[in-house]
């Protein structure tokens, strides 16, 4: 059992989750991800921690080499990520030619980019841990 996977689900990911629901029932189109990328600092032990993916967004990997590493292979999920922000800041749209098709989220599909190594996406990531925890809070 993941605890730090249990604990980032209820203090992060469900209040972003809620959120997304709020907006697109608003009919705004909504684009959610999930940054699973693991750091390879302090021989792994940090895993994906909050704020990780920020380097990758704002194109400065190499100033974060506390966070990431100096593993060349990071420079392709700098490029993804920063385009798709890039992409989401010009048009509202984060989909470009360097990532598979990103659909918006919604409360069925519920859509989520994956940026790691290997860019996914997938319908309702963690959905078990999601319905836990969400029964949990109304008990």
């Amino acid at each position: 059992l993941d605890y730090s996977l249990i604990l980032a689900s209820d203090e992060f990911r469900s209040r972003v989750v809620t959120e997304a629901e709020r907006k697109s029932a608003q009919k705004a189109p909504v684009y959610m991800y999930y940054f699973t990328w693991q750091s390879p600092v302090r021989e792994g032990k940090l895993k994906s921690f909050h704020t990780l993916e920020i380097p990758f967004v704002l194109e400065n990997v190499d100033e974060a080499k506390s966070m990431t590493g100096d593993n060349p292979r990071r420079y392709a999920l700098q490029d993804r990520m920063s385009a798709a922000w890039a992409a989401f800041a010009r048009t509202g749209n984060p989909n470009h030619k360097d990532l598979p098709a990103w659909p918006p989220f919604n409360t069925n599909s519920r859509a989520t980019m994956i940026f790691d190594n290997i860019c996914t996406v997938a319908n309702d990531p963690h959905r078990e841990e999601r319905l836990a925890l969400a029964s949990l809070r109304r008990t």
